[in-house]
């Protein structure tokens, strides 16, 4: 009976351990799947342009080099494609899958596939899926330093926490919050003063970028980001999205229970296992609350907090939140979690058009960012051929188009935008005194239509003969004004006068620029009610100052003097562009 049970329970474990790797195994296929068929998100493309401006610079616009540098190799290698770009990041999702293994077990990997963004990030060539690969990798050796400290394990925290430095700026959080908690233990330490010094070491060419360039990635950062202001109920709307980041359906009760942990926390417990399973909520509750208290004064996305997670693993590792009164309803909103995101990973490479209407509207925010967002290329590129496709707008139309159709593109920011690595790298000049079409976001008069079908079914675009970008001169109003015309054929109209100067430089003569006009009103201090662009042309007058007037056509204009604090704002921009690292309205200044 003895040797019977023994060989049965070998058995037992033998399933086991094939039933464990079986599913990691079937998850990590339906993920490199995923990877091939899903079109590019607009941020992939992107960061692709950035290796086609420079491919191994230190520093770039909007992050650090490292998202970039895996992209360049790994497009080099095996040519211009989906699989191509997010190699290098499903090669770091799997070394993510195999520490949680060895550090927390196959329960804790379930968990991570109950997160929603796991099914995001374990494949798109984005900054956050390098971050949480590391952030892992520095949370597990990290929990073993400070216990056993070696030399082999002091250089590989310095250099994964260099590395993360490369990646995204939000390493510094996880790093604080990794070493506060243990600061008073390991500050006597050599080792990791020599930890500290391989990172900085490993990230010392980018700050020597950084300050060749004026700071431009941090100042971006900081405060650089566009968009109308924060409100008083942003921290909470942030906030109360991190419930289902962390744990999908049961992120609530996975909250109150690190929320109890913390409160609990005896200092005396530190060098006990229960104490080493509760410092980490410094970090789970701190970074989702650091980026809830920023939102204050700028807009935070709900992913920004997502390198919390380590320290949430960290945190309900012993998974005793599975055990008691609610363990069965625990277990079955984790299970659904876990189906509803590996199920959902179609809609990525899905497209909504054909839809019955009330599922078109519950998919589309999902489709919009990949089949439904490139639908339009194909047609445009065909219709657009003889001359290069300019956008108005962002840098992700011109992104995605220049990936598919290899044709070198760029955006004409609007009053809304910000500058970015096209503007760094001067893109625009490229097409000084070209034929050019410039691609429009909206349908306005005066321009032709191209309908390609599906859900973009009309592009309206702009034929520029002989297209000139001012790149360093910037605009300075010293009059302005705008008044009511009044209503014509079902739409509003204001006109608005402007005389200003040109700083930085000065205009060529005869140069037909293109001006983009775009006039926004704030209502008691608050949000953004209604912002009307409308593009027009103009020449400039010798020497450094002009005269402009635009006509503003929209619905809805005719409210503007209502009563109630309103105050008008115009931005005016040239072709779009703020000179670099001049922020604020398109580079609008009002003397």
């Amino acid at each position: 009976m003895g040797g019977f049970g023994f060989r049965r329970l070998r058995r037992c474990r033998v399933r086991w351990w094939w039933g464990t790797w079986s599913a990691v195994v079937l998850w990590l296929v339906w993920l490199a799947y995923t990877a091939w068929r899903a079109p590019l998100h607009a941020d992939e493309a992107y960061y692709w342009v950035w290796t086609q401006l420079d491919s191994w610079s230190w520093g770039y616009f909007d992050h650090p080099p490292l998202t970039a540098w895996l992209i360049a190799l790994s497009t080099g290698l095996l040519g211009r494609s989906e699989l191509a770009v997010r190699l290098p990041f499903l090669f770091a999702h799997v070394g993510l899958v195999v520490v949680v293994l060895r550090w927390l077990g196959f329960r804790a990997w379930l968990w991570l596939l109950a997160c929603p963004l796991i099914h995001v990030y374990g494949f798109l060539a984005v900054p956050d899926s390098l971050l949480l690969f590391l952030g892992m990798v520095f949370l597990w050796r990290w929990e073993r330093w400070v216990d056993t400290p070696t030399w082999k394990d002091t250089v590989l925290l310095g250099g994964v926490a260099g590395l993360m430095g490369l990646t995204k700026y939000h390493a510094l959080l996880i790093v604080v919050f990794a070493v506060m908690p243990e600061l008073m233990r390991v500050v006597r330490r050599v080792q990791l003063w020599v930890m500290g010094t391989v990172g900085l070491v490993v990230i010392a060419p980018h700050l020597v970028w950084l300050v060749r360039n004026e700071w431009v990635t941090v100042a971006y950062q900081v405060w650089g980001r566009a968009g109308p202001p924060p409100v008083w109920s942003d921290p909470l709307v942030f906030l109360g999205a991190q419930l289902v980041v962390f744990g999908g359906l049961s992120g609530p009760w996975l909250w109150w229970v690190v929320i109890s942990r913390a409160v609990s926390l005896r200092w005396s417990e530190q060098d006990s296992e229960e104490g080493v399973v509760r410092r980490y909520v410094w970090g789970a509750l701190g970074i989702p609350l650091f980026f809830g208290v920023a939102s204050l004064w700028t807009r935070p996305e709900v992913h920004w907090a997502f390198p919390a997670l380590p320290f949430w693993m960290g945190a309900l590792r012993d998974f005793s939140w599975l055990r008691g009164r609610f363990s069965r309803v625990v277990h079955s909103l984790v299970v659904v979690s876990v189906l509803v995101g590996v199920s959902a990973h179609p809609l990525f490479w899905l497209s909504s058009v054909g839809l019955p209407g009330w599922m078109q509207s519950v998919v589309r925010p999902v489709t919009l960012w990949f089949a439904d967002g490139v639908s339009w290329i194909e047609r445009v590129d065909r219709r657009l051929a003889d001359a290069p496709v300019l956008f108005i707008g962002g840098y992700q139309r011109p992104s995605l188009f220049w990936f598919y159709t290899g044709r070198v593109s760029a955006p004409l920011t609007t009053v809304y935008g910000r500058p970015d690595e096209y503007v760094r790298q001067g893109v625009l000049a490229r097409f000084w005194g070209r034929r050019v079409y410039v691609v429009l976001n909206w349908v306005s008069m005066a321009v032709e239509t191209l309908h390609v079908g599906g859900l973009d079914s009309v592009v309206s675009y702009r034929v520029v003969d002989s297209f000139f970008y001012p790149q360093v001169p910037w605009l300075v109003l010293r009059e302005w004004g705008c008044g009511w015309l009044g209503r014509s054929s079902g739409s509003d109209s204001v006109v608005c006068r402007l005389r200003g100067v040109w700083r930085g430089g000065r205009l060529p003569v005869r140069k037909p620029l293109f001006f983009c006009m775009g006039v926004q009103w704030w209502v008691d201090g608050g949000g953004l009610r209604r912002s009307v662009y409308y593009p027009e042309y103009a020449v400039s007058s010798a020497g450094d100052s002009f005269r402009l007037e635009v006509r503003i056509r929209g619905e809805g204009l005719s409210w503007w003097d209502e009563a109630g604090h309103v105050e008008w704002l115009p931005a005016v921009c040239v072709s779009g562009l703020s000179p670099p690292y001049q922020y604020g309205f398109a580079g609008l200044s009002l003397e």
